[in-house]
């Protein structure tokens, strides 16, 4: 019955068998499977000498057989013929029963299976074309093995299905696979990869429905979606790409195949280090959002970063996002949404992963606040300044920010670089006062008080020139005092164009910092 190949596996298998093994069949004589059966076994029987089998007829329409080890029951018993898938399993029992199976669970897991009381009584309703049932069988075989109060019995559902249907009418849970026939070529049609084709014997008998909660599993009710919603492409991270050839066949199981989507796989984000898949650690370990919106894990209440949140423009997000596994085949990289739609291609989608460069998200995050207007800006920055106790007129803030934007790449960075427009310096920077305010600085910062003071305009170009002309006139050292005035006004050495700090800040204003410095300073 079996092939010359097959059997040499077995006899190979076999050859360190040390117990002896007898498949004990009971059956009717007349059983039409009886015959198929009991050829099996005598196959298998003849590969090893420590295998042997005996028949037992019977006037009951059985169709069984038991697993001897030393003429005693192992608990494992075979209800139908075990080919298909089922055959590993049948080989395996033998070699679980012999010690030398390769998935024999560890002494841990050993000692809980003997400690289990019993008696126990397993059993397993099988389709032998299912991948799946296998990993179960052979798993319960082992506990029947272990433990000599329990068994198990591997039903053929398709042999027994006036016993299967019995079992649906009592209530019992099922589920409905989807039956894949094996060794045919499935074509996937990918837009960015091209023809995929997947050989079905590596597919199992997926689950479609599950009667415990009665409902469809994901792959039935995906299929019927996209067909009622009659969606035209299905684009979906490369992580999916198994699933299509099952896909496929759901299509044209339903009839459906002129109507099927066509499929684009995407490639993963991958890890800014390192390999493999970015995950939500990876922004934790690195400190960059991962998720769009700040997540708050209801069960551990852990919080996760969202880009929303952490300050990134919507627009620049998508366009960061955009350029990972995309490009529009030039060097643009700064695109509108209208541009991006314009420009998009999936056939332009490269097939390996992106590397997450969290770096770049800001970059296009800086280059966004920089194209948005003032007055924009303003409006985002409003409420950062209410949350600081600062009332301030609009028109203001927006002359502010127009000075300080290109030095941000986040909204929140604008009070950093803006604050002293607010809040008057109560202290300076150790530094810059060590550099910077000299033994005549204060006799200079006197001097420049009154020049301010008599300056008829004040704004930046005119005040600028005459400060300059009065530092030039009296030989003084340009830098040192142009960084003492800033020191006086700003707390540091830092920010725009010092007139245009004074010119938004006003003479009053200025001036009561430069009286507060030398007060400060000395």
């Amino acid at each position: 019955m079996l092939e010359t190949s097959i059997l040499n596996q077995v006899r190979s298998v076999f050859q360190n068998l040390e117990a002896q093994y007898t498949f004990h069949i009971t059956c009717h004589p007349r059983h039409g499977n009886a015959q198929e059966l009991t050829e099996l076994l005598k196959d298998v029987a003849g590969c090893s000498d420590k295998l042997s089998c005996e028949v037992t007829e019977t006037e009951e329409p059985k169709l069984e057989f038991s697993l001897l080890k030393n003429g005693k029951e192992t608990g494992v018993k075979f209800r139908g013929i075990p080919n298909g898938h089922e055959f590993t399993s049948l080989l395996l029992a033998i070699l679980n029963a012999d010690g030398k199976g390769k998935n024999l669970p560890d002494e841990a897991i050993h000692r809980r299976i003997q400690a289990l009381k019993g008696p126990i009584s397993l059993q397993t309703y099988v389709s032998l074309t299912c991948t799946n049932c296998p990993d179960v069988v052979q798993a319960l075989n082992i506990i029947a093995l272990l433990n000599g109060q329990a068994t198990h019995e591997m039903i053929d559902g398709a042999l027994f299905q006036e016993e299967v249907d019995a079992l649906i009418a009592d209530g019992k849970q099922y589920v409905v696979r989807f039956k894949i026939e094996p060794n045919e070529d499935v074509h996937v049609h990918d837009i960015i990869r091209g023809e995929v084709v997947i050989n079905s014997s590596i597919l199992d008998d997926k689950v479609l429905y599950k009667s415990a909660d009665e409902l469809p599993t994901y792959h039935l009710a995906n299929i019927v979606d996209d067909h009622l919603m009659e969606v035209s492409h299905v684009i979906r991270g490369e992580e999916w790409l198994p699933s299509a050839p099952l896909h496929v066949l759901l299509y044209r199981a339903f009839g459906w195949e002129d109507t099927m989507p066509e499929f684009a796989h995407l490639p993963l984000l991958l890890k800014p280090d390192g390999n493999g898949k970015l995950s939500k650690r990876d922004g934790d370990r690195l400190g960059f959002p991962v998720f769009p919106l700040e997540w708050h894990d209801p069960k551990t209440g852990e919080v996760s970063s969202g880009y929303r949140e952490s300050g990134y423009l919507p627009e620049a997000v998508v366009n960061f996002l955009a350029l990972l596994g995309w490009n529009p085949g030039n060097d643009q990289e700064i695109m509108s949404m209208d541009e991006l739609i314009e420009l998009f291609s999936l056939e332009k989608c490269s097939k390996s992963g992106a590397k997450f460069d969290y770096e770049k998200g800001k970059w296009f995050n800086h280059k966004y606040i920089q194209e948005k207007s003032n007055e924009e800006l303003t409006e985002l920055f409003m409420p950062i300044l209410e949350e600081k106790g600062i009332k301030a007129d609009k028109s203001t803030v927006a002359r502010i920010i127009g000075l300080v934007k290109g030095r941000v790449s986040f909204v929140k960075e604008l009070w950093d670089q803006a604050a002293f427009f607010f809040v008057a310096p109560t202290t300076y920077e150790e530094k810059s006062v060590k550099k910077r305010w000299k033994e005549e600085t204060p006799a200079q910062m006197r001097e420049l008080i009154e020049i301010l003071r008599n300056m008829d305009d004040f704004s930046s170009a005119p005040a600028e020139k005459v400060v300059l002309g009065w530092i030039e006139q009296n030989g003084y050292h340009l830098g040192n005092v142009m960084n003492a005035f800033r020191l006086a006004v700003v707390g540091e050495c830092k920010g725009p164009h010092m007139f245009d700090i004074t010119e938004i800040m006003g003479k009053e204003e200025t001036i009561k910092r430069i009286e507060r410095a030398i007060e400060y300073l000395g």
